[in-house]
This record gives structure tokens, C-alpha cells and sequence, in this order.
């Protein structure tokens, strides 16, 4: 009873504040599998034997093609995403031009997912018209050792510092069903209050076959 009246309250503060509509965002996987790192829930890292579809970058054309398609569905904005360790700089003018295109042929407002990034990257895409940066924190610090030994908590909260020096919204959440207590998991929230997140979506673990948590069981809806 008590979960059903905490979200009875926090459906009143919601609708006070924000109203009664749903704003949709849309991703594009513009560039799939051999990620060097080793996330355990992650299908994409080259570390887990997973039978995903495997492919270079996009090039620009087929990413605003995505992108026109989000926004006939009615999404608001549209995040390129990319399975990598960062960005490399070879990548970037595709980037960039994509991240343009989007907002000019297309309308819609381009957002980034792109992981370890350098100040002059960041500058170049804001400049082509990013204003909003993905990088997940995934879980909480006392926990980030279970899931990832190929980088830290340290370097995610690195990179979401730089990204507030350079006025970039802030995209960051993580994932429940890691393995994390009910404690780490309000241990994740008051650090992204803390780092003031413009946006912070919380996924669930979908697990996947051949990750090290493809035998994770999901919290369930009323957890």
C-alpha cells in the first residue's frame, strides 16, 4: 500500500510541475558490437560471445534517414549512439555532420551517446548543434566494480564534470537489476542529484544471452 501511495503523490508533483504530457526521444545505433570495454550486462563488448549484428559507422545519410523517422513517430529529440570506449577522432566529422543534418534537414534535436570524449570533440558538436550528452553512470560507485574493470565510476563522473565546464545538458541514469542493494540504488540517485542531471532515465536489465548477467533476474514492476 505504501508504494501505491508514494507514486499516487509523486504522480500530483509530477503533473504540478510538468504537466500531463509525454515528451518521446528516439536513438539510433549508428554503430553496433566490438566494443573493447566489459560492461557485464552488455551485449555489444567483444568480451561476450553474444550473436549480435556487428557494423562500422553509419554514414550521414542513413542517420538522418533514422532521424526523419523519429520524428514521424513524434519524438522531440533523437541521440546517436555509438558501442565504443569513446570517440575517435576519424569519427568525428561524420559526427558532426550528422549532428547538423539532423537539426537542420530534419528539425529534431540531436543528442549524443558517444562515451569518453575529449574538450575539443565536445566543442565541435556543440558547435554542429549538440546540446545534450548521453553517458550513463550505470549504477552506483560502490558497486561500479562489479559490473566494468575496463574503466571507473571515476572516469563516467569525469567525463559528466566536463561535459557541465562546456554547458551541455546532462543525460544520465543507469541501470536497476545489476546486482546493486535498495541502498546503492538511492546511493545512484542522490549522486545524479548531485551532479543535477537534466535528464535521468532508469532502465531495467533486459538480460542478455552470453553477457556475464544473462542469469540476472529483473526487479520486478511493484520493486
Amino acid at each position: 500500500p505504501e508504494v501505491l501511495e508514494l507514486a499516487a503523490q509523486a504522480t500530483r508533483i509530477r503533473e504540478k510541475f510538468t504537466g500531463t504530457e509525454v515528451d518521446l526521444c528516439a536513438l539510433v545505433n549508428a554503430k553496433a558490437g566490438l566494443c573493447p570495454e566489459d560492461c557485464k550486462f552488455c551485449s555489444q563488448s567483444s568480451h561476450w560471445n553474444t550473436d549480435i549484428s556487428s557494423y562500422p559507422l553509419m554514414d550521414p545519410d542513413r542517420i538522418v534517414e533514422r532521424a526523419k523517422q523519429a520524428k514521424e513517430f513524434g519524438a522531440k529529440r533523437f541521440c546517436i549512439v555509438t558501442a565504443t570506449r569513446g570517440l575517435a577522432d576519424k569519427d568525428l566529422p561524420t559526427l558532426c555532420e550528422a549532428v547538423r543534418r539532423v537539426k537542420e534537414e530534419v528539425g529534431i534535436v540531436p543528442e549524443c551517446s558517444l562515451g569518453f570524449v575529449t574538450d575539443e570533440q565536445l566543442e565541435k558538436l556543440k558547435a554542429a548543434g549538440m546540446t545534450r550528452y548521453n553517458h550513463n553512470l550505470e549504477t552506483a560507485e560502490s558497486n561500479f566494480s562489479e559490473i566494468c574493470s575496463a574503466h571507473t565510476y571515476q572516469d563516467r563522473l569525469n567525463t559528466l564534470k566536463m561535459l557541465k565546464r562546456h554547458g551541455l545538458e546532462i543525460c544520465s541514469g543507469g541501470i536497476l537489476g545489476l546486482g546493486e542493494s535498495r541502498r546503492q540504488r538511492l546511493e545512484l540517485a542522490f549522486a545524479l542529484a548531485e551532479l543535477d542531471v537534466e535528464c535521468a532515465p532508469i532502465n531495467v536489465l533486459n538480460p542478455r544471452p552470453g553477457t556475464p548477467f544473462e542469469g540476472n533476474t529483473p526487479p520486478d514492476p511493484m520493486e
